[in-house]
């Protein structure tokens, strides 16, 4: 009997453990990131509430992030990257361009399966950004090729996420 309950008590961990793992999408109220590329609508997933922005501030700021995202139509897996850096603090309304070199934005395959990254340019812009609060929202636009030559349109991007504040602010 003790044996039963401790296999029941290690796959109910199992299940909780692995319901940790949603689609963040932040158009339902939620932190997450959703954007359409090539008008498929594509989602975040990950653990709701964890720090997935990295934020550096003081005399230069730079925010970086990883996510794994979902294209919903076939349920593709792939990472997008984000860094934004500059010489003043990060500010809201403010575009954050890859052609003035302070925005970065890469499409990358899945760990499992490494090979392929698409570096893309275009903008992202502040919605929420103050260094004293968790939260970070950003609205983003980015074009750019795929090594298979498909032209990628990334349109009505839209991240809200937890930041994580670290040294040399």
């Amino acid at each position: 009997m003790k044996a039963f309950l401790k296999i029941l008590m290690v796959v109910l961990s199992l299940l909780a453990a692995a319901s940790c793992i949603k689609d963040m999408d932040p158009f339902e109220g939620a932190d997450g990131v959703r954007v359409n590329i090539n008008g498929y609508k594509c989602v975040m997933r990950g653990s709701p509430g964890t720090n997935y922005v990295h934020y550096t501030g003081g005399e230069s700021c730079s925010l970086r992030t990883e996510v794994e995202m979902t294209r919903m139509l076939d349920f593709h897996h792939f990472n997008m990257v984000f860094y934004v850096q500059d010489d003043n603090p990060l500010t809201v309304g403010k575009r954050y361009s890859t052609l003035s070199g302070n925005a970065s934005v890469k499409l990358l395959s899945p760990k499992e399966a490494p090979g392929d990254e698409v570096s893309l340019s275009g903008w992202i812009q502040f919605v929420k950004f103050d260094p004293s609060s968790r939260i970070v929202e950003a609205s983003f636009e980015f074009d750019g090729v795929a090594s298979n030559g498909e032209d990628l349109c990334l349109r009505h991007g839209f991240l809200r996420l937890f930041k994580q504040i670290e040294d040399g602010q």
